[in-house]
């Protein structure tokens, strides 16, 4: 409740613009994809927050940040209407727009375009939806629980919520420095130690995954050269494993130093949309996408941006995330197609990382 002077440490979002953006906006940037239909949720939403409550989940802490005197009660009031959140909310079970034959056939595709030269990687996904009632946000406290990432996310729309999972940084920008840390490569969790110890050491040492993960960094690499001072683009960290409650991930690390003027709208510009989601090389990898999906993708695979007033930027990257809108709850689940790639076990994964959000049926 006491009014406090706001956070100026840029790696806090200490109130300011929060973006989504969708997968879609890709058509605004490059002029192969200007045919690309227009995704039912709209291409961006934004708000302002004069007033922000921060969480410190190692010091166990929270403090306000408020921006105006009328702000502080905004904050508090939040707080309260968090304790008395309705605790009701149901998710259906799901249905997909395509079964195993469907995404073997496009996989199958995908790798042909891959022997032709096109492409070396192209990222496919499908559309799963289930019937929504309740309150979004009761629904992404039990998601946040059994599902905790550093990217997570809740969004109220008003006339929807985005619930996100993500555990992928798109980008971030502190102090004239910007990183990203694409993922690339994927190994399910075991409950026997000894089991998930192997599968852990498996996917650092798998070639396939290597090379995949390596193919989205060099793609990073040249996204951020757009925008970086000469030479100052470096990875310091390549395949490190990061685990999570249902999977380990191979994640790399991209950074450079901005070259002056650069903005939001000059990265997006550069950056749009993330390599790891899309395919390499990027503009024709997203034209095969756009053959092969039925549907937009909309703010799949987009980002939610915290810019705060101090300067820093947070962007994710939308991967398992929920959007509900007019009692129906949609996302999609994808992964990377390579040259060696089987489509069933491409499938297999799929399904895999869809649990995140197929666990929450019948919540």
């Amino acid at each position: 409740g006491e009014f406090q002077k706001p956070e100026t440490d840029c790696r806090i979002f200490n109130g300011g613009l929060v973006w989504l953006f969708s997968y879609e906006m890709n058509r605004f940037y490059e002029p192969r994809l200007a045919q690309t239909p227009a995704p039912a949720t709209g291409d961006f939403w934004c708000a302002f927050y004069p007033s922000v409550r921060v969480f410190d989940h190692k010091e166990k802490k929270a403090w306000d940040i408020n921006w105006r005197e009328t702000a502080a009660t905004q904050t508090g009031r939040a707080g309260k209407d968090l304790a008395e959140l309705e605790p009701l909310a149901h998710l259906g079970h799901f249905s997909c727009d395509e079964g195993f034959e469907s995404f073997a056939r496009k996989a199958r595709t995908v790798k042909r375009y891959i022997e032709e030269g096109d492409v070396y990687q192209v990222n496919l996904s499908r559309r799963l939806e289930a019937a929504f009632r309740g309150d979004g946000l009761s629904l992404y406290s039990r998601l946040a629980r059994h599902s905790p990432s550093a990217m997570g996310a809740y969004v109220d729309g008003g006339d929807f919520a985005l619930l996100s999972a993500s555990p992928e940084l798109f980008f971030s920008v502190r102090n004239g420095l910007i990183e990203t840390a694409p993922i690339k490569g994927t190994a399910p969790r075991h409950a026997d130690p000894a089991q998930d110890a192997a599968a852990r050491a498996a996917l650092l040492a798998s070639a396939k995954d290597r090379a995949e993960n390596l193919m989205i960094v060099d793609l990073m690499r040249n996204d951020l050269s757009k925008v970086c001072a000469p030479g100052s683009v470096t990875v310091p960290e390549l395949f490190r494993v990061e685990t999570l409650p249902n999977v380990h991930h191979l994640v790399s690390t991209v950074c450079g130093a901005l070259r002056g003027g650069m903005r939001l709208p000059q990265l997006l510009a550069a950056l749009w949309p993330g390599g790891s989601v899309t395919g390499a090389p990027k503009v024709r990898a997203m034209e095969i996408i756009a053959g092969l999906e039925t549907t937009p993708r909309g703010y799949y695979c987009g980002s939610v941006a915290a810019c705060g007033i101090n300067g820093g930027i947070t962007a994710s990257l939308l991967i398992r995330t929920l959007v509900c809108a007019n009692g129906v709850g949609v996302f999609r689940t994808g992964g990377g197609i390579v040259a060696d790639s089987d489509p069933a076990a491409e499938y297999a994964e799929t399904e895999h990382k869809a649990r995140i959000i197929t666990g929450l049926s019948g919540a």
